[in-house]
């Protein structure tokens, strides 16, 4: 069982790290935006942030944040759905919390960082990009080019598997 739920999501690691762009016209959301309380905008410092190798702070707007929202949960759909019964994110789309990090490439595009997880076990998340090993659907990141509007670099986190001596015979 456990292999299993590794190849599956080796599987949607693998394509996940393929661009593939998200047709925001066909979506329909009777939603009024990201809860505020769940997200944060953190500010793009090249000498501390290692998610851009280089780039110039861009600033995001609502709009642009109730777009990126409709670009997660796509993303979430698709990757539950290439892994079937599995399930990879153990909680609804509303109940990660999020840090945003925007900036303008070389082009001038506006490529952001989404930065997902379920709970903050006490960080000061609104302050400092929250990152942890292992956890599972629970944490993971991608990238959204706004210009372009493809999503990439899709990163969910991988579960630790803790192995008894007495299993190993």
């Amino acid at each position: 069982m456990q292999n299993l739920l590794f190849i599956a999501t080796a599987f949607i690691l693998a394509s996940g790290h393929k661009e593939h762009r998200v047709d925001l016209a066909s979506s329909t959301s009777s939603r009024d935006g990201v809860d505020t309380s769940k997200y944060v905008i953190l500010p793009f410092n090249n000498r501390t942030n290692y998610v851009f190798k280089e780039g110039r702070p861009a600033p995001l707007s609502k709009d642009e944040v109730d777009r990126i929202e409709v670009y997660v949960q796509k993303t979430m759909s698709e990757c539950q759905r290439r892994a079937g019964k599995y399930r990879i994110f153990p909680q609804p789309v509303d109940k990660y919390m999020r840090q945003y990090i925007a900036i303008f490439n070389a082009r001038g595009q506006k490529i952001v960082w989404v930065n997902l997880f379920c709970t903050d076990d006490g960080f000061n998340w609104h302050k400092q990009v929250y990152m942890v090993e292992d956890g599972g659907g629970c944490y993971f990141n991608l990238k959204i080019n706004l210009a372009t509007r493809k999503v990439y670099d899709l990163m969910v986190n991988g579960i630790a598997v803790l192995i008894r001596p007495n299993s190993l015979v």
